[in-house]
């Protein structure tokens, strides 16, 4: 039987690994959605207000961690 689509691609002699004009194309993979351009911001933080956002996501990041490495030895033992 015949099919209307080769199983097999055909090769330019050429370069092997570009396809022939006559060999059917491909479409071309869907791309993501563009996201709108954003917008500036409405008000500028002011430093004081940046260094306490920073020292907040610290204390809340590092802080349990610090103790869970200040009491990995009370972690190990076996009671």
């Amino acid at each position: 039987f015949h099919t209307s689509t080769p199983l097999i691609k055909k090769k330019s002699l050429n370069n092997p690994n570009q396809e022939r004009p006559d060999a059917p194309r491909r479409r071309p993979p869907a791309r993501a959605p563009r996201t709108p351009a954003r917008a500036p911001a409405r008000e500028e933080l002011s430093l004081l207000d940046k260094t306490i956002a920073m020292t907040a996501s610290f204390i809340c990041l590092l802080l349990p961690t610090a103790w869970i490495l200040s009491h990995l030895d009370s972690y190990k033992k076996k009671e």
